[in-house]
């Protein structure tokens, strides 16, 4: 995933997995995983978010129903490994979509960062058994809104890439390679005290 704001872009990673675990990665700044117990922050009062925001996967199923009636246009085909792909691109109808996400998080801040988005997605269909095989939206107009205040304190645009693969088929989502620093970690550094016991 690519956030946009001004002339800034962050590239970002998440992987959820169940039981409360989450790991973020910023390849610009660190090869390294923030590993996050979601279960512990929350016991201590320290989410500031619903994990179900993180769930892109999900949210790319909240823009195919939200499709904006007579806005889909054929693009050029395309190949994705060795699929041949139909391209269309379609606009996003933003009400269905909010309507969508309330009942994907009970996180009021994020819908409502997303009440005056523009939403577009590119969407690859495999020819030979209509299955989904990419999806890419460009999000425009998000507004970022501080969680204690409630004020918007800045605008972002977000490009978001879905792959999809394994149709049908049981897939297992393990934690990322490489080095993990517990989020605990990074608290204690930041805020030079123990949070955690």
């Amino acid at each position: 995933m690519n956030v946009h704001s001004g002339d800034q872009n962050l590239e970002m990673n998440v992987v959820l997995l169940s039981g409360g675990e989450m790991y973020m990665n910023l390849p610009g700044i660190s090869p390294d995983w923030l590993g996050i117990d979601l279960n512990t922050l929350e016991q201590k009062g320290l989410v500031l978010f619903d994990p179900q925001s993180d769930d892109y996967a999900s949210q790319s199923l909240g823009f195919l129903n939200s499709i904006e009636e007579g806005s889909t246009v054929r693009l050029e085909d395309d190949t994705i490994g060795d699929r041949k792909a139909f391209v269309y691109r379609v606009n996003i109808n933003i009400s269905k979509y909010l309507e969508f996400l309330s009942e994907l998080t009970e996180d009021q801040t994020l819908v409502d960062s997303f009440r005056d988005a523009t939403i577009k997605s590119d969407i690859w269909v495999d020819k030979r058994n209509k299955n989904i095989l990419r999806m890419v939206s460009d999000i425009t107009g998000i507004e970022i809104i501080d969680t204690f205040s409630g004020n918007q304190v800045a605008t972002a645009d977000m490009e978001m890439k879905v792959h999809y693969s394994g149709h049908d088929q049981e897939i297992e989502i393990s934690k990322p390679e490489g080095k993990i620093i517990p989020y605990r970690d990074l608290l204690e550094k930041v805020q030079g005290v123990k949070t955690f016991s």
